[in-house]
């Protein structure tokens, strides 16, 4: 039996609906990103202002750089085409899913995402 191409009508709907839950994860890892950054950047702040010695505050910038690489290894696990599996195109395309009402296409497999 042959397997389905992306492209058939029937499997459009479930890629453009695989598409949608991929946006939600990242604009909900986006929200947990910035959150948590704001979080430590008070943190630091606050300790700063009571006088902890820069020496005790070795985590704040440590927590920083891994909420960072955390939030870029998801992306690169989470962004990429439900129909071939490819990487999509990074920060450009994912900007576009965010703001740009014209539909995506996955620039390899042509694959209809929005």
């Amino acid at each position: 039996m042959d397997s389905p191409t992306p492209k058939q009508p029937q499997d459009e709907e479930a890629i453009m609906q695989a598409f949608k839950q991929r946006q939600g994860r990242e604009r909900l890892a986006d929200l947990l990103t910035f959150i948590s950054l704001g979080i430590i950047v008070v943190l630091a702040w606050y300790y700063t202002q009571r006088g902890v010695p820069a020496g005790d505050l070795l985590w704040l910038p440590l927590s920083f750089l891994g909420v960072v690489i955390a939030a870029a290894v998801f992306t690169q696990w989470n962004w990429c085409c439900p129909a071939c599996g490819s990487a999509l195109a990074g920060l450009s395309v994912k900007i576009d899913a965010w703001f740009t009402p014209e539909p995506l296409n996955c620039p390899h497999c042509q694959a209809k995402l929005s």
